[in-house]
């Protein structure tokens, strides 16, 4: 209203876009300039020390709507965009705003400043990956997920910045190819860490994405080039988890750019080894989660839930990538060398679940075989039209695999709308297991909750607490009632006797 821009942001500012407001066009940001700088600073100082998860989701949608004056001040703009980042890397409570405020500075800023704004987020996902568990798993994905939103802003900067952290990969694999006996250990834990591992991870999903984007889809080729070998390289039993990890993303990417890479014979090799020719005496506890583990210890090894587990996944991926490839018109013959493998194995365990998965898996090919071969039959090779027509958007009727196509497809954890309810449902969760502050003066004074069940330690003990509190209180207070009433008693006899 100072500066005379209130028609430009329009009757209410959070719905008008903020890059239609230009305070340097007034005569008189001259004079406000220093204040909104100074405000601005302190507003980022502020934000950067507070650790209230609601306080820093109110000042950085603030922060937003202060962009437009913001945009003056690159240095200050960095600053904000630094405590933008921070907050993202985080906490999951403002995870969610924080981005929001990343990628509004990438839009509002001059050109540079969103190549800051994709290799600040790109290497705040890195430090954030380090280490994967089940309870930060779906954190992950929701932050790569942001990481590819992002970069979809620019595909020209987003190919410069891919280009140069898929060569960075290449390059540590490189190391751990050529390295000497006495470094070849540690060239082998950078190229099995999580940190490696989610990287590659963020790039399939990026070049999933974005698969009909010219400038991305000339990096295919060497990321495929560096999971390969990777895969190749790291061969032994132990590291069957990221193997199977980077087949699945592998699957992934080759559905979306439309290419075929070899993936069949990385699983196959899966099933070569002699540990899934019989069953183990070892049965072994729990369960193991694939999605969730780099390397496995000697002991797991040994353990039928470990063959079970392993005959699953590698048998899921096998199906997804056929499944991708089952309306290609050369599907019959691209599982032949497949079946002759997986037939072999079946001859050759003496499990007699695993001899009917395999089975199982080799009917469901044959029959979507079939199914191709009798669609192909009336159509010339020459003919491209015709040969797209087999696949069942164009009309045809859905093979035996058309679940297992579409599911090819889908996106680990969903795309960012789908992650971010995950992501909202997570918290609200976590909010309600989180203890009220009045819990325990609406509980009964016995020890038990309103529902019958026995309360936490921590409940009681603060009760406990508070009651001998009162307790000292009152005895407080009683102590001094009758000091008082002993000298108002000291007074009257003095008065009498005088």
């Amino acid at each position: 209203r100072y500066l005379g821009l209130k028609d430009a942001e329009g009757p209410d500012s959070e719905e008008a876009d903020p890059r239609k407001i230009n305070p340097q066009s007034s005569s008189r940001w001259r004079r406000l300039s220093p204040i909104v700088k100074a405000y601005v600073k302190a507003l980022t100082g502020f934000v950067d020390t507070l650790t209230d998860p609601a306080m820093v989701q109110l000042l950085l949608r603030h922060a937003t709507r202060m962009l437009p004056y913001v945009r003056p001040f690159p240095k200050t703009a960095r600053a904000l965009l630094k405590v933008a980042l921070k907050v993202f890397g985080s906490g999951e409570e403002a995870r969610i705003q924080g981005f929001m405020l990343v990628r509004r500075l990438a839009l509002e800023m001059p050109f540079p400043f969103i190549e800051a704004c994709f290799k600040g987020i790109y290497l705040t996902y890195v430090r954030q990956t380090k280490f994967t568990n089940p309870n930060v798993v779906q954190g992950q994905r929701f932050m790569a997920q942001c990481v590819v939103e992002l970069f979809g802003l620019d595909m020209a900067v987003a190919y410069e910045h891919a280009f140069v952290y898929i060569r960075q990969l290449a390059i540590q694999l490189r190391s751990a190819l050529t390295a000497t006996a006495q470094k070849t250990a540690d060239a082998n834990q950078v190229i099995s860490s999580w940190q490696y591992l989610n990287s590659l991870r963020l790039w399939a999903r990026m070049l999933s994405a974005y698969p009909g984007k010219d400038q991305l889809a000339s990096l295919v080729y060497p990321f495929v080039q560096v999971a390969v070998g990777v895969t190749r390289h790291l061969n032994a039993p132990k590291y069957h988890p990221l193997r199977l990890q980077l087949c699945g993303e592998l699957v992934r990417v080759g559905r979306h750019a439309g290419v075929y890479i070899p993936v069949a014979p990385l699983l196959l090799d899966v099933l070569s080894g002699r540990e899934l020719l019989k069953t183990s005496v070892k049965a072994g506890s729990g369960s193991i989660d694939f999605a969730c583990a780099l390397k496995l210890s000697k002991s797991v090894l040994e353990t039928r839930v470990y063959q079970e587990a392993l005959l699953d996944e590698t048998l899921r991926i096998l199906l997804l990538f056929f499944g991708s490839l089952s309306y290609s018109p050369s599907f019959p013959e691209l599982i032949v060398p497949a079946l002759v493998q997986l037939r072999a194995f079946a001859k050759a365990t003496t499990v007699t679940r695993f001899r009917r998965q395999v089975k199982d898996l080799v009917e469901r090919l044959e029959r979507n075989a079939a199914h191709v071969a009798r669609l192909r039959s009336s159509l010339s090779p020459k003919d491209k039209n015709a040969l797209d027509a087999l696949l069942p958007a164009q009309g045809q009727g859905a093979g035996p695999l058309d679940a297992v196509y579409r599911q090819s497809g889908a996106m680990v954890g969903g795309d960012l709308k789908e992650l971010l309810q995950a992501h909202n449902a997570k918290l609200d969760e976590g909010s309600r297991e989180r203890p009220a502050a009045g819990d325990d003066d609406e509980s009964g004074s016995d020890g038990e909750s309103p529902a019958g069940e026995a309360e936490p330690r921590w409940k009681e003990a603060r009760r406990e607490k508070r009651k001998r509190d009162r307790a000292a209180k009152r005895a407080g207070k009683a102590g001094a009632g009758e000091a008082e009433e002993g000298a108002g008693e000291t007074e009257d006899g003095a008065a009498g006797a005088a």
